[in-house]
């Protein structure tokens, strides 16, 4: 496993770190660590954060789907016309917007490197 110390890892443009686990976790800023959060191994954080994110395709197939569903349920309609036309329409708007959204959350990737003092 590569080890960086705090100071070249704030020179490389890394922010947080964690322990190493598979859990989810709150992260710690590399900046505010001390003496004691050294008795556990720390890891780096990656240094760019991802969102949740939806395609305008996948969001098409979705709403199509469901559509179609429950409006079959509710009628004993089977001749797929809710489908055809809801996947004609143009999501991209709408994912936009939740992925707007959704931007406020993020997560970042645990990576291989441990943080040394």
């Amino acid at each position: 496993m590569q080890k960086l110390t705090v100071k070249e890892a704030l020179e490389q443009g890394y922010v947080y770190c964690g322990q190493k686990t598979n859990d989810w976790q709150s992260l710690t800023f590399i900046k505010d660590l001390d003496s004691t959060d050294f008795e556990n191994e720390l890891v780096l954080y990656s240094k760019e954060s991802s969102s949740p994110t939806i395609t305008a395709d996948s969001l098409k197939d979705l709403i199509a789907d469901h559509m179609e569903s429950d409006w079959g349920s509710d009628t004993g309609d089977d001749t797929n016309q809710v489908y055809e036309k809801a996947i004609t329409l143009d999501y991209a708007p709408f994912a936009e917007m939740i992925n707007n959204a959704m931007s406020g959350i993020q997560s970042y990737a645990q990576t291989e490197i441990q943080l040394i003092p």
